[in-house]
């Protein structure tokens, strides 16, 4: 049976009040956004992002991780709710487009597709957003697919805001390429009709899918970034250890949270991101926060570390 991206879509369940935007663009002419949803809609898709304005100088991007599961799930997707509660800034959450595809994405690092390249768009939009806002202060934060988002649009952030940008990637992938196989190729057989999960197919359709190559660590060199990582995880060597590597001299300003949470793919407590994230909207990112402050070249030496 044919589906359309609206058969996935409920955005009732959010309760706010709607906006639809005709282009892009409308987000540069914006004067103190109102509380609410705001959707874009492209070719086989719908960008949405929920605003919550409180007059604040320093904003919170979410972006969520992959979808446990897609039966019966409607979108958008917004995940950070508990997590921003009682924290003063103002909070865009953001639900990855690729999933109004098909019912077989869960996740596709918001990306975007062939119809609509998420990279330039949604920076775009971000930074209209964030200068409507009068952000002064913009952290992007985001677990494992989000987390590469998070990654993925500081980096592209940079140079284009006068704010500080401070990335909080947790248990992020840094290289799509070493993810589970069976989600990677379904995304980009369906998103970029991609039917080779290899780095020559990947090169050819110009997204950023592995931050360790030369020709993208030059976009996070100069970005900050407070890397939080479950040395438990298998994330640790296959996508942690070969970014760090990757940055060289570059990863010494980098902030780095690395502790064991549990056996696998698993976050901290949600208290324990709170708390963090609390402070660093209160006073900004300082060595205070943390017992200890590594560089790459102690990481690639790796001692466990005890977090505050």
């Amino acid at each position: 049976m044919q589906v359309s991206a609206k058969d996935f879509r409920n955005v009732s369940k959010w309760n706010k009040k709607l906006f639809y935007i005709k282009s892009p663009d409308a987000f540069d002419r914006m004067d103190d956004p109102e509380t609410g949803l705001y959707t874009v809609k492209f070719r086989k898709c719908f960008l949405d992002l929920m605003l919550l304005n409180e007059s604040s100088d320093v904003t919170i991007i979410f972006f969520h991780a992959a979808l446990t599961k897609r039966s019966g799930v409607k979108l958008p997707i917004f995940s950070g709710a508990n997590l921003a509660a009682g924290i003063n800034a103002n909070k865009i959450f953001v639900s990855d487009p690729s999933l109004y595809l098909s019912d077989s994405i869960r996740l596709g690092w918001f990306l975007g597709s062939r119809y609509f390249h998420a990279e330039e768009i949604l920076t775009n939009i971000l930074v209209g957003l964030l200068k409507s806002l009068g952000s002064k202060k913009i952290i992007l934060f985001g677990a494992s697919a989000g987390g590469f988002a998070s990654i993925l649009f500081g980096g592209l952030l940079l140079g284009k805001v006068d704010a500080e940008v401070l990335s909080v990637p947790v248990n992020p992938q840094t290289n799509i390429l070493k993810f589970s196989p069976r989600p990677v190729e379904e995304y980009f057989r369906v998103a970029w009709n991609v039917k080779k999960r290899s780095k020559e197919s990947l090169d050819g359709i110009g997204v950023t899918y592995d931050f360790t190559q030369p020709k993208h660590l030059d976009k996070f060199a100069g970005l900050n970034m407070l890397y939080i990582q479950n040395t438990k995880d298998h994330h640790y060597v296959s996508h942690f250890l070969p970014f760090l590597g990757g940055l060289g001299d570059d990863a010494a300003q980098k902030y780095i949270l690395a502790d064991d949470f549990g056996e696998g793919h698993v976050s901290p407590p949600l208290s324990y991101l709170k708390g963090l994230l609390g402070k660093v909207v209160d006073s900004g990112l300082s060595g205070r926060h943390l017992k200890r402050k590594y560089n790459v070249k102690e990481f690639l030496n790796y001692e466990p570390m005890v977090v505050s």
